[in-house]
């Protein structure tokens, strides 16, 4: 296993990945129905809704970080099968993503409009985001348990579970948008207050599904109470380690992709509706990457922790060579697939401007994905599985607001360049930084076993 035998790995590969690309597509394809269902609303809807997903999109992210920090410690130390640790991590993750899905709701429910007036000064869009915010801030209390104990249960390849659990949600989101949107069978029609509600509805059966998987006691790994609060000072030590440069990491990347939409949002709601439809897109072409890279976490986590660390150079180079190949499948199927979303999204109800926009959105993103797919993989998923998790910190944080946020601000709203420029320039920040991740990789720094033997320290 030196050299690490190519079946084995591609085999555990597809068990690995081919759950997650599911859940991808299908969560992919609901943002996509959610956007064509509310264009037929009114594009004011659309935007609204958009605008206000981003700061679902930043607790997301916050989770997703502490997720990711705490996955680092659960995927090696499942490789070295330590489930008292494990058991502990996921305490001290609940201890912390608790507290602020928390913080989330009370923001969300009492200050809803501040929340959106922080994204556009369109009135109408603040008034449409707020009804929607104060309902789905519910989410931010459900994802806080439901997030974590995914990727907990996904650090132990034990993958399927979260992609159904999601899969139940996001089809009954989907259906319920349908009934709450249209007003079918004895549901009314609610439009954007009935999107928040079938978003809320889908989030608390997710809920109740892992919470009785939780307390489930065929299980090796639980979860135990008791470990939200105890103390272990040494993993804890650990945990803050590994965990808060991800969790930085995510939250400064999310806040900032966060702020692309601030900035596109005060330009005009064409902009702001075109990128709907083109986030959408970018989603569905790199499902596979993000699994993949998600995938690496997990088999790289758990080779390290293994200590076979000559085998974890060879899977890394693997999933390097994978995100770069998909990252090109990716940009290829946007470009065949353009001209039929173009012409679809033209019988919806945009203006002229909005399709316009979005044509020119697509072309750029051709290219962003393969950007998107290789930093993904290297980042997220062969950094972070040996513990190297402040460079992506910086790298993110450097680019998103270092060439993102600040040069996109002045372009837009001090050199008033037109539309299309700033959102080039905005959109090419994957592709910059690249070339630091390429020279992050080639020294090797992120192979490491960064365990302990936890039952000989107090």
């Amino acid at each position: 296993m030196k050299n690490g035998n190519r079946n084995t790995f591609y085999r555990t590969l597809i068990v690995l990945a081919m759950p997650m690309v599911l859940q991808n597509v299908i969560d992919s394809a609901v943002g996509m129905a959610d956007t064509v269902m509310l264009g037929y609303i009114s594009q004011s809807a659309l935007a609204a809704t958009s605008l206000a997903n981003n700061i679902q999109m930043v607790a997301n992210l916050l989770f997703y970080g502490l997720c990711s920090g705490s996955s680092v410690l659960i995927s090696q130390y499942w490789g070295r099968r330590d489930l008292d640790t494990i058991e502990r991590t996921i305490g001290i993750s609940l201890r912390f993503s608790l507290s602020s899905g928390f913080i989330f709701f009370i923001a969300a429910f009492f200050f809803p409009d501040v929340l959106m007036t922080f994204y556009t000064t369109d009135a109408e869009l603040i008034l449409q985001g707020t009804k929607y915010i104060r309902i789905v801030g519910i989410c931010y209390l459900t994802g806080a348990f439901t997030q974590i104990y995914i990727a907990s249960q996904r650090a132990m390849e034990r993958v399927l579970f979260g992609t159904v659990t999601n899969m139940i949600a996001l089809f009954l989101n989907v259906i319920l948008n349908a009934c709450y949107i249209f007003g079918l069978w004895f549901f009314p029609a609610l439009g954007i207050t009935g999107v928040a509600y079938a978003t809320v509805i889908s989030r608390l059966v997710s809920l109740c599904i892992c919470l009785v998987d939780a307390m489930w006691k065929g299980h090796e790994v639980r979860v135990r109470i008791r470990y939200l609060w105890a103390r272990k000072k040494e993993l804890f030590r650990d945990y803050i380690k590994y965990t808060l440069p991800a969790l930085g990491n995510d939250f400064s990347w999310g806040f900032g992709f966060s702020m692309y939409s601030v900035i596109l949002g005060h330009i005009s709601s064409d902009i702001v509706a075109a990128n709907s439809y083109a986030g959408v897109v970018r989603s569905l072409s790199t499902v596979i990457c993000f699994a993949i890279a998600n995938a690496a976490g997990v088999m790289l986590g758990k080779t390290l922790g293994q200590n076979k660390l000559d085998t974890a150079r060879v899977y890394g180079r693997r999933f390097l060579v994978l995100s770069i190949v998909f990252g090109v499948l990716g940009g290829a199927c946007i470009a065949v697939a353009a001209p039929y979303i173009l012409q679809y999204v033209a019988t919806v109800d945009v203006t002229k401007e909005a399709l316009d926009l979005l044509r020119f959105m697509l072309i750029i993103s051709t290219v962003n994905v393969v950007g998107q797919s290789v930093n993904t993989m290297l980042i997220c998923g062969v950094f972070r599985a040996g513990g190297d998790t402040k460079f992506g910190f910086i790298l993110d944080t450097v680019t998103m607001w270092g060439y993102g946020v600040a040069i996109g601000m002045l372009l837009a709203f001090v050199f008033k360049v037109p539309p299309r420029i700033v959102y080039l320039y905005l959109f090419m920040d994957e592709i910059v930084k690249m070339p630091a991740n390429f020279v992050r990789y080639r020294k090797k720094l992120w192979v490491r076993n960064i365990t302990r033997d936890m039952k000989v320290l107090t």
